[in-house]
């Protein structure tokens, strides 16, 4: 079989390639302790499990909207005006299968051949993969300890050029747990602004916050003009396997 060159373009996330070793090995006795994947230390919620049942028992199997159903996207509305501190519209709501696509998809549509992206490294290998699929520049940015392994607005300004068209942030931050403060996210949203460079703001971990507060960059537009919010169910609430997600944007 001849694959198409752009394959080549895409690359594996090391994280699963761990896993199934490691899983061949617990099935052969083995103890092994994971460190390798994002994966909660607890299960889906009962109310979730039992509501997922009842829609089986009453056949709620069929072909829904490719955006996703309205009462899932109002939800989605409803949970981001309480933990976002702004209510998007059902119409801004794209739901995906996982949060991956939600990411494909927003930089499929915005970047071209050309363009540069700047994201977090070390960071979620997806970011990388996808600049190289859409055959962008690739810019990723140190993070480093002396910055608590936080995306400063100094050196994103360091990496910015006239060819810059999308700024990745992560926070709470995969893999350091690292969390931008609020004059940060501010900061980053005013350079965005003031340079017409879109905002993909990856928030899959925001429940996830210990004695910190979240702070979101789509607060500054409501995710209608230049940002776009990714986040998704499986973390926060143990639905690795469930493969649903959401994205918001304009």
């Amino acid at each position: 079989m001849r694959y198409a060159p752009s394959l080549d373009r895409l690359h594996s996330e090391a994280a699963f390639e761990v896993l199934a070793k490691a899983k061949a090995l617990e099935r052969k006795g083995k103890k092994v302790l994971h460190f390798e994947i994002g994966e909660p230390d607890f299960n889906t919620p009962e109310i979730v499990k039992d509501e997922a049942k009842k829609s089986l028992d009453e056949n709620f199997t069929h072909y829904v909207p490719s955006q996703g159903i309205i009462e899932l996207r109002e939800a989605v509305c409803e949970y981001i005006e309480k933990t976002r501190n702004f209510r998007p519209t059902p119409e801004q709501v794209l739901i995906v299968p996982g949060v991956k696509p939600g990411i494909f998809y927003s930089m499929l549509s915005l970047i071209n051949e050309g363009d540069e992206v700047i994201y977090p490294d070390p960071g979620f290998p997806t970011y990388s993969s996808l600049v190289d699929y859409t055959s962008a520049g690739d810019i990723p940015l140190k993070l480093l300890e002396k910055n608590e392994f936080r995306m400063s607005p100094d050196d994103i300004n360091e990496k910015l050029t006239k060819k810059t068209k999308m700024i990745i942030l992560n926070s709470p931050h995969n893999p350091t747990g690292s969390m931008l403060k609020k004059d940060e996210i501010k900061a980053i949203y005013g350079i965005a602004e003031d340079n017409d460079v879109y905002l993909l703001s990856d928030e899959v971990y925001s429940q996830m916050t210990y004695e910190q507060t979240h702070y979101s960059v789509t607060e500054y537009d409501n995710a209608s003009e230049r940002s776009i919010l990714i986040d998704g169910f499986s973390k926060s609430f143990a639905m690795t396997g469930w493969r649903l997600g959401y994205a918001i944007g304009p």
